[in-house]
């Protein structure tokens, strides 16, 4: 009767192991997927802000052709009046306002660009926290069942008289010293 006991506490043992084996890995596929995830982000979120840029840069041509178009206009409205030796000035102002549009626009371009970076990153630490995340809930089931092995023998040295009772608590009190 006692050797059911025993390959039964061992079967036992053997399942808990291996489930939790399994669990172990299923955390670890988790973690993998979880860093994939932060870096897949933070790749896309790069990309975006190389389009943020380049979005920037065509509008930041856009203000110097509007500045250029206006500055067409009062040199044709200028020779139209005969006001034409006065315009270098005008035309001066309107090159500048033009300057100082673009640059706006490409330094806006610039912030959502940094914006979009800085949100990869932190895409890819959030994937790595939680990649870390899940590998300690695979390392505490390997523990899991490493002790269910481990007191599945105390089971079984118990249920035979082999003196696990008394080398259990001999163990315990050694470790806690």
């Amino acid at each position: 009767m006692g050797w059911g006991i025993a390959a039964g506490l061992a079967v036992s043992a053997a399942a808990q192991y291996l489930g939790s084996k399994k669990e172990a890995g299923g955390y670890e596929d988790m973690a993998d997927q979880a860093k994939k995830r932060g870096i897949e982000q933070h790749a896309f979120n790069r990309v975006a802000a190389k389009s943020a840029i380049a979005s920037g840069q065509v509008g930041m041509l856009d203000e110097i052709r509007q500045a250029e178009l206006v500055a067409s206009r009062a040199v044709a409205v200028a020779s139209a009046g005969g006001f034409i030796e006065d315009i270098d000035h005008l035309l001066a102002d309107i090159d500048g306002e033009g300057a100082y549009r673009a640059s706006i626009v490409m330094r806006e371009a610039e912030q959502r660009a940094e914006g979009l970076i800085w949100a990869g990153e932190q895409a890819e630490k959030y994937g790595a926290d939680q990649a870390d995340l899940y590998e300690g809930q695979a390392d505490a089931a390997r523990i899991s069942g490493i002790t269910g092995l481990f007191n599945a023998g105390l089971r079984a040295g118990e249920a035979y008289g082999w003196g696990a009772t008394s080398t259990r608590r001999n163990w315990i009190s050694t470790v806690g010293k």
